[in-house]
């Protein structure tokens, strides 16, 4: 059965069942604060595609030091709910090493954080926080292992 709960269009401010709007996960309700229709016509008016030159240009600044910067810092704040600095400071007070297997990484390590409390642990590397990811996923999958290896 479709759901008859309503929701207020913030745009066109009518009150519509929430079938006339799109799913967005980052509000509370699950939808979009816009309805279809007018999604649609702010698309055609608002958002047109970028110029080739302003392309361009978005593609230097991003490649240069700086703009980097400033890309990696809005992805952990977005992401984990840290800046760049806080980043820095913990990868410094691993001096470098992986939080869980201690190996030096000669790449950038890898925000590790619980995806239930959105908590930070720690900077893995790759390979351990790709483990993790399994095991935290699938608890049945450690003990599986732990006797495949015993059988061995």
């Amino acid at each position: 059965m479709a759901d008859m709960r309503t929701k207020m269009c913030t745009r066109c401010n009518k009150k519509k069942t929430l079938l006339h709007f799109t799913k967005n996960r980052q509000q509370k309700d699950g939808h979009s604060c816009y309805c279809k229709s007018c999604t649609k016509i702010l698309v055609k008016t608002r958002w047109k595609p970028d110029s080739t030159k302003k392309k361009k240009a978005q593609a230097k600044y991003a490649r240069s030091d700086k703009g980097r910067r400033v890309l990696r810092n809005a992805s952990y704040k977005h992401r984990y709910g840290i800046s760049l600095d806080v980043y820095e400071e913990m990868f410094n007070e691993q001096e470098g090493k992986c939080k869980m297997c201690n190996s030096p990484s000669d790449k950038l390590l890898v925000v590790d954080h619980d995806h239930i409390t959105n908590k930070v642990r720690g900077l893995l590397c790759q390979r351990c926080n790709c483990f993790l990811g399994y095991i935290e996923s699938d608890g049945l999958l450690i003990k599986l292992a732990k006797l495949y290896l015993r059988g061995v």
